[in-house]
């Protein structure tokens, strides 16, 4: 089985205070994990007005097949586009984040039940195991 990738966006650190230490700490806590083996993780910072490059973004993810968590919100024209061309083919999670203390706060994935972003990351985890 090829190895797979979990691509997380998010804001810069001036935008969501203690995101840099949360995904160093979830890098920590993955890589202790056996149910990670073989998955791979792919950080991606988007800029202070929301945005990233939509054709940079959907190349890496076709190369390196894998569920994308967007931590926070992006431009909505973005989002669409990156979801049309993305289709079924890749699973797409948005965590609302706005601190620390939303880490817990539920989310709904698309066509999932109700999940915290614990959940979230479980679910994917799930696909790797």
């Amino acid at each position: 089985m090829p190895r797979r990738t979990c691509n997380i966006l998010h804001p810069p650190e001036a935008r969501l205070p203690g995101i840099i230490s949360w995904l160093a700490e979830f890098d920590k806590m993955r890589s202790s994990d056996a149910a990670w083996d073989g998955c791979a993780i792919h950080t991606v910072e988007y800029d202070l007005q929301a945005a990233f490059d939509v054709a940079t973004r959907v190349d890496s993810i076709r190369r390196h097949p894998g569920p994308v968590v967007i931590v926070q919100k992006v431009q909505a024209r973005l989002r669409d586009q990156f979801e049309h061309i993305l289709g079924r083919s890749t699973s797409i999670y948005s965590i609302p984040l706005t601190c620390p203390e939303d880490y817990g706060r539920p989310v709904k994935p698309p066509s999932e039940r109700m999940k915290t972003v614990n959940h979230v990351f479980q679910f994917v985890r799930r696909l790797h195991s």
